[in-house]
């Protein structure tokens, strides 16, 4: 079982600002990744806060919604990637294989993998309901992809490479 990252009613929102945004498939709410590690979710009509996540240990980089609306994946300076509940704030897994701060993350258009990529030069594709790693890329300057995509690799480029070599293999 992942440690616990806890749940707070929402206050006024994030002490620090936000740095990475989501919209909710059914656009009805807006997710927020803090350098307070918080992450937020908003009322997207109202920008009331609904509920606030405390489950890193540092700055929150990105947060990505499942496209299927159940789950909320956050990666941090803290090297993991949190997936939890969007409606209960429960921590349901906790990816630990990189070294260095997550940078980006993806979801398969199913919500059954997750894509993360990170300053340690790795792009990780994730099990999203085992945790377990199905992917692992070296090499890739994810930092670099976002300033220059032909020195890099960002995570959605991997899910169509990863998707061809699946389907090459069948």
């Amino acid at each position: 079982m992942p440690p616990q990252g806890r749940t707070s009613p929402p206050n006024r929102g994030q002490r620090l600002p936000a740095q990475t945004l989501s919209w909710s498939p059914d656009s009805r709410s807006i997710v927020s990744g803090s350098l307070d590690q918080t992450v937020q979710v908003w009322e997207a009509t109202t920008g009331k806060p609904i509920l606030t996540y405390r489950g890193h240990s540092a700055p929150v980089n990105t947060v990505m919604w499942s496209p299927d609306g159940k789950r909320i994946a956050s990666g941090s300076v803290d090297t993991t990637v949190q997936v939890w509940d969007a409606a209960s704030g429960k921590t349901l897994l906790t990816f630990r294989g990189h070294t260095k701060q997550v940078t980006s993350l993806a979801w398969s258009p199913d919500s059954t993998s997750l894509v993360s990529g990170s300053f340690d030069k790795t792009v990780q594709v994730w099990d999203a309901r085992t945790g377990k790693v199905r992917y692992l890329y070296h090499g890739y300057n994810v930092a670099v992809a976002h300033v220059d995509n032909s020195k890099g690799v960002l995570p959605d480029l991997i899910f169509f490479v990863a998707g061809h070599i699946t389907a090459s293999a069948l």
